[in-house]
């Protein structure tokens, strides 16, 4: 059994499309329909297309490209699992289940729902899927719980529904109710400088400006203010980033209109100071910092 077309339609509005290369909130190299670099199927496509170059910052996939290589994903890995695992033999439950397998992992069409529905207990399977694999970072989110609930209901009822990957309606004073989702990136927003005034969870011009001046300090991102996939990511990056010590010292906050106050050798006087006081320990870890947050360090040390 193969995905079919309201499958692929499904997969592509959970997961997004993005036509220009991003790190994901780990900093793993993404595109298209959430493709990662880690995915062995995608890293050969990707060679045979570039004549072995690696995919690297700057770099586009085409709508059609994407729509081909979903196909080629699910086919190769998540699908395959899938036949394998829950041998469906009804359209939509096979659809449904790879759309679960390509967000969450092959691994989970082993857990407690995979087990009910390869036992064909379809409506337990829904059931328990409505609450699998619905936190990040031990936190609910809404898009995960929307997906979840859309997933199991194309499962036991094949509705393919029109769920999208969060994305947030302008912001209507009148009828609109605060999301949680978008408050959360609003005080990510705030946090890092660039969200000025109330919070509110609503997508109005405070949101859009805020958005437009990060996506302008991070020129991998369209400056086109929306909150999408890569500006999300990019955000909670920049939060990480921020908890371990680093953003103060590295990565300052750069807002509209403003220049960077120091000089690079203010900029990098925590260079001198860690190779001079770290431990091994110390050490070990701000290599492992440098290397795996270096594109966000080299972008902002670019600006000096």
């Amino acid at each position: 059994m193969r995905l079919s077309a309201p499958g692929a339609i499904f997969i592509t509005n959970h997961e997004g499309l993005v036509m220009k290369w991003y790190l994901d909130p780990v900093g793993i190299p993404t595109i298209g329909i959430g493709f990662t670099w880690r995915s062995a199927s995608f890293r050969k496509w990707w060679l045979a297309r570039h004549d072995g170059r690696k995919m690297k910052r700057g770099d586009t996939i085409s709508r059609s490209e994407a729509e081909q290589v979903l196909q080629m994903l699910v086919d190769e890995q998540y699908g395959r699992a899938v036949n394998a695992v829950i041998q469906p033999t009804q359209q939509h439950i096979y659809d449904g289940a790879s759309s679960v397998a390509y967000n969450l992992g092959e691994g989970s069409l082993k857990w407690k729902w995979g087990v009910a529905l390869a036992a064909g207990r379809i409506k337990e399977a829904a059931r328990r899927l409505r609450t699998t694999g619905v936190t990040a970072r031990g936190k609910k989110l809404n898009g995960l719980v929307r997906r979840r609930k859309e997933e199991s209901r194309l499962i036991e009822f094949a509705e393919y529904g029109i769920g999208k990957h969060p994305t947030f309606a302008p912001v209507n004073r009148k009828t609109s109710k605060k999301d949680e989702t978008l408050l959360n990136y609003q005080k990510m927003l705030k946090t890092l400088g660039y969200y000025k005034g109330k919070l509110d969870g609503l997508n109005g011009p405070r949101t859009t400006a805020a958005v437009k001046v990060f996506q302008i300090d991070h020129p991998d991102l369209e400056n086109d203010g929306i909150l999408g996939r890569a500006t999300m990511a990019q955000l909670q990056r920049r939060m990480d980033l921020r908890k371990k010590g680093v953003a103060a010292s590295v990565a300052p906050i750069v807002t509209a209109g403003a220049e960077l106050a120091v000089e690079p050798s203010q900029a990098l006087w925590w260079v001198d100071y860690a190779l001079l006081g770290a431990s091994f320990v110390g050490l070990a870890a701000v290599v492992y910092v440098a290397v795996r947050y270096w594109p966000e360090i080299e972008q902002k040390l670019e600006k000096l």
